[in-house]
């Protein structure tokens, strides 16, 4: 009777063993289709397409990109700047004496700044100016000339229309982006 069972159920570790011999073949056979080219050539395109697809992954995987982190660390950095900034500002807020406007008006002429950086037409400074006209020879009225005390100079009046589109509380430079006293010098 035990043999007649065993006999029985042999087929089954016939299949059982059928079913494992054909999984090591597949696992093996996938195995080498990964690691040896095909000898057609769009095959072995298409599997070198797959392999450079697959290396980029694991590259682009293996960095860590932490942008989020970076630009919090940008942002945080940019407060702290403007909070220095500030205390500065408040520190030399009072106004600028006649003495200090003559040394900030004589490094503004040293730079020979010849037009307005906003309209970009001439400066007319007061030597300049001759019977109201203008180097070439045109008639011209003289405009308004603002020296700002980071020692640049603009019209006065393209300068207000600059200020009037500011939404800061206290003007800042164009060119340099510093807050500015202004004084009026033609």
């Amino acid at each position: 009777y035990i043999c007649y069972i065993i006999f029985k159920y042999s087929f089954l570790y016939h299949r059982i063993q059928a079913f494992w011999r054909g999984h090591i073949v597949r696992k093996w056979y996938k195995n080498l289709r990964k690691t040896v080219p095909p000898k057609d050539v769009r095959l072995r395109k298409k599997f070198f397409e797959e392999k450079l697809t697959e290396i980029c992954q694991r590259l682009l995987k293996s960095y860590d990109t932490c942008i989020d982190e970076f630009f919090c660390e940008i942002d945080s950095t940019v407060a702290a700047s403007h909070e220095v900034f500030q205390q500065l500002e408040e520190k030399l807020g009072p106004e600028i004496n006649e003495v200090e406007w003559e040394k900030i008006q004589i490094q503004a002429f040293r730079q020979d700044i010849a037009d307005c950086p906003i309209c970009i037409m001439p400066l007319l400074q007061p030597a300049q100016l001759q019977d109201g006209l203008s180097l070439d020879g045109y008639q011209s009225r003289p405009r308004q000339t603002a020296l700002l005390s980071c020692s640049h100079m603009f019209h006065s009046t393209c300068l207000q229309a600059f200020e009037e589109f500011s939404l800061r509380e206290r003007p800042i430079c164009p060119l340099c982006r510093s807050c500015y006293q202004k004084k009026i010098i033609s």
